[in-house]
């Protein structure tokens, strides 16, 4: 996490359970509205966001940036 937001990092996102990775800081995106390519069940989408309200930009397919 703290690497994360050292690069500049809005949200750490995974695909999980969220009784496992809920004592972290990880909460299903609601509504579920975050899309990853392939099949993945949006319900196991998880996030944690690391700026106040990012929630609200996690919307439609999710992108891949490389940071160098």
């Amino acid at each position: 996490m703290e690497a994360a937001a050292k690069a500049g990092s809005e949200v750490v996102i995974l695909i999980g359970d969220a009784p496992y990775y809920g004592p972290l800081g990880f909460r299903p995106t609601v509504p579920p509205t975050l899309l990853l390519p392939g099949p993945v069940d949006p319900r196991r989408i998880l996030a944690d966001p690391l700026v106040e309200g990012v929630e609200a930009k996690l919307v439609g397919m999710m992108r891949f940036r490389l940071i160098a």
